[in-house]
């Protein structure tokens, strides 16, 4: 997600949509990943409701995010933005990191 970051810093608008579209991909590849820690975490039983509440609180945030971002780009414009955009997900991941570290190993 470092791709994001760097689009304020580069003067080709070509060079900026790769940019965005290397961090999408990045972002969507660690979606991706995620969709699976459900499975992973929770009994079966309650796997599909771990994901359906995990899928509406995403909604619920990006509908927020969308409203934050909105008002935000009027006003402070959108390189602190871009550079957020990475710094969430790198502040994402090390939360996960720190929740799933203290999980203990089922027994075979």
């Amino acid at each position: 997600m470092a791709g994001p970051a760097c689009i304020g810093l580069v003067g080709s608008p070509y060079l900026a949509i790769a940019l965005f579209c290397v961090g999408g991909f990045a972002h969507q590849m660690l979606n991706g990943a995620l969709i699976t820690l459900c499975s992973d975490l929770f009994d079966k039983r309650a796997v599909g409701t771990a994901s359906g509440m995990a899928g509406s609180i995403a909604w619920i945030g990006g509908m927020l995010f969308t409203l934050l971002i909105g008002k935000s780009a009027d006003v402070i414009g959108y390189n602190p933005l871009f550079v957020a955009l990475a710094a969430l997900d790198i502040i994402g991941a090390a939360v996960l990191w720190s929740l799933l570290r203290h999980q203990k190993e089922p027994n075979a």
